[in-house]
Parts: structure tokens; sequence; C-alpha cells
């Protein structure tokens, strides 16, 4: 009798222990954001959806420039990370936003650049040429399993910033 006591308890403890971890794993993968559809988001996806919470404007323009690095150079991903936020805030359709490729003869004709700039006087120019509500910058810390993106939407006139949003990006 006290060995199927035993037997019971150790069963008991197993269906309890695995209903912690299913319920835990569940609260985790939740905190990581979901989509409207059920499945886990990616970084820039999370990014865009926190960038565009906080325009106001309805079909606010916007363009991203070049993600640099932390000193603010050009990061060797900086356009590719730029691509695919850009696709992704497109995707959420409460913005307009500008192709950086269709756009980049007429900002470096006006001796302008793509990259994105601690200076607001060149942001105000971009923003003045091209009628942009605000313009998306990005960062990329660089670590040994992946990349972080530190992303803020900015109003080019006032160099306030909008929104911001951070994430690592697994990789390389």
């Amino acid at each position: 009798m006290q060995k199927i006591l035993k037997i019971f308890l150790i069963l008991l403890l197993s269906v309890i222990g695995s209903s912690c971890s299913l319920l835990t794993a569940n609260t985790k993968k939740s905190s990581q954001g979901n989509a409207t559809d059920g499945s886990i988001q990616t970084p820039l996806e999370k990014i865009a959806e926190t960038l565009t919470k906080k325009i106001t404007t309805p079909n606010a323009r916007l363009i991203v420039l070049t993600f640099t690095n932390t000193e603010g150079k050009e990061h060797k991903l900086g356009s590719l990370f730029a691509e695919k936020l850009t696709t992704d805030l497109v995707r959420r359709e409460s913005v307009v936003v500008l192709d950086r490729l269709l756009f980049a003869k007429q900002i470096q004709a006006n001796q302008l650049t793509l990259n994105s700039s601690s200076d607001l006087s060149e942001m105000k120019k971009i923003g003045e040429l091209l009628g942009l509500n605000a313009i998306v910058t990005g960062m990329i810390t660089s670590f040994n399993n992946g990349y972080g993106l530190n992303c803020r939407i900015i109003d080019p006139k006032t160099g306030f910033i909008l929104a911001a949003e951070e994430a690592f990006y697994a990789g390389e």
C-alpha cells in the first residue's frame, strides 16, 4: 500500500511539474510578443509595431535611414536592417513609407545622406526636401551571438523622439 502511495505521489508531482513547465513556456512565448495571427514577431516587426503606435498623423510620411554603429558610422549591415524595417513598416499600413533607394539620388544631390545622423539640421533638411512627418533612425550593436537594434522615430522639425524600441536580432 505504501509503495502504491509513493508511486501515486511521484506521478502527481510529475503531472504538476509538467503543467508548471508548460505554463511557464507559454508565458515566456507570449512575453516575446505575438503577432495578431498568433505567430511570434520578428525583432523588426516588434520595432515597426512600437514605432507606428505613436504616430498620430494619418498616413504620416516617413523614411528609414541607414543604421549606424555606436560611433555613428554606417554599420556593415546598416542598409540591410533599414530595408527590412522599411518592409515591416509598409506592412503596418498606417504610415506612408518612402523607398530609400528611389530617393537616394535626390537626397545626395542636396549634399545629404541616408545614414542615420545625430545632426538635427541635416534631419530638418531631409524632412523638408521629402515632405516627411517622421524619420526613423537605427543603431546596431554587435554581439557574439547577434545584434542589438535600437530604433527611434523622430520628428524632423523638432528633433523630438516620438517613439523608440529596441530588440535583439540573433545571428552570426
